[in-house]
């Protein structure tokens, strides 16, 4: 695995040194912005920290992502004293398996609080009633997929990408034609090796709306993708009901990027090199207007209910095999 993560550090090389420039760069236009505006000293120093510690993240991604979990981090509750140890990652998923898992249970946990909201809503209103306007509402999965016509990594993932802006435009007109005023949706991107060993790009997609044909989607879908440049007549579009809510988090927020082949084997570095780039500054996820805020709210510090922030102190690893205590 780190002869392998290193190999993908060479070819990504260039790509995170270029990334690190432009930010350095954006630091000193900021800074002399806020300079000639008038700010003081400090504030400046602390907008230019953090354009300085992006661009080195950028260039220390691999030895971070080969250094994650090998501190630990121990929690402490000032209400009930209960202390727990956690690692905390270094938060490169694209790179880390770990981080992967840990940041995908996050956004399923964050979709199960915000889709429970919507449901509650729904059943205020009334929205699940068979004998209404349009008929009763409900939650659907659909997976849009990319045809394979593009012959590089970056064409398929461009493809996607650029045909999802078009597709929701489409899909809201046919809204706003039947009366329909906001649905509520979470789009997630997934990439997977494929059969020929240039990538699957495809989308999941939850939504809570009135009932859509199958064949209203695919066709949505096929003229998006043709608007881009890609003209399969018939793309692949699945739909289903939802019928359980913590299956559907695990399908649409599965591992959004897959870094092994269906035999078990690691995808060539020189390959997932490449859709480490063309995935630089995408949104993975995207998610109708306020959804995702439905899932925020106050929560306690801490079981106990206790608000006290809690005491953290961070330790190597290895000081716990040896038995000294945090």
């Amino acid at each position: 695995m780190t002869t392998w993560l290193r190999e993908v550090g060479e070819h990504t090389k260039a790509h995170r040194a270029e990334r690190a420039r432009k930010l350095v760069s954006r630091r000193v236009e900021v800074s002399l912005a806020l300079r000639r505006a008038g700010w003081g000293e400090a504030v400046v120093q602390e907008k230019a920290k953090s354009y300085d510690d992006r661009a080195r993240g950028h260039r220390e991604r691999i030895e971070r992502v080969e250094a994650c979990c090998t501190e630990v981090v121990t929690v402490s509750c000032q209400g009930c004293g209960v202390c727990r140890e956690m690692s905390p990652g270094c938060r490169a998923w694209m790179l880390c398996v770990r981080c992967r898992g840990a940041t995908a249970a996050e956004l399923r946990s964050r979709f199960l609080a915000a889709r429970a909201e919507v449901i509650r809503r729904a059943k205020e209103r009334g929205l699940f009633r068979r004998l209404q306007r349009g008929g009763r509402w409900g939650e659907r999965f659909i997976t849009l997929t990319v045809p394979h016509g593009a012959a590089t990594v970056l064409g398929r993932i461009n493809t996607a990408f650029d045909a999802w802006p078009a597709f929701l435009k489409l899909l809201n007109r046919h809204f706003a034609d039947i009366g329909v005023k906001s649905v509520e949706w979470l789009r997630v991107f997934e990439w997977t090796p494929g059969a020929d060993g240039l990538g699957h790009p495809h989308f999941h997609l939850w939504m809570f709306s009135q009932y859509l044909e199958h064949d209203l989607l695919r066709d949505l879908w096929q003229r998006a993708l043709s608007r881009v440049g890609c003209g399969d007549p018939a793309p692949i579009v699945h739909v289903e009901a939802v019928t359980d809510g913590q299956g559907a988090a695990r399908e649409l927020i599965k591992y959004m990027l897959k870094d092994i082949t269906a035999n078990g084997s690691k995808i060539p570095p020189v390959v997932f090199a490449q859709v480490f780039e063309a995935l630089a500054q995408r949104r993975m996820r995207n998610a109708s207007k306020g959804f995702m805020g439905l899932a925020k709210g106050a929560k306690p510090c801490c079981e106990c209910g206790g608000t006290l922030p809690r005491r953290v102190r961070k330790q190597p690893r290895t000081a716990l095999k040896e038995g000294r205590s945090p």
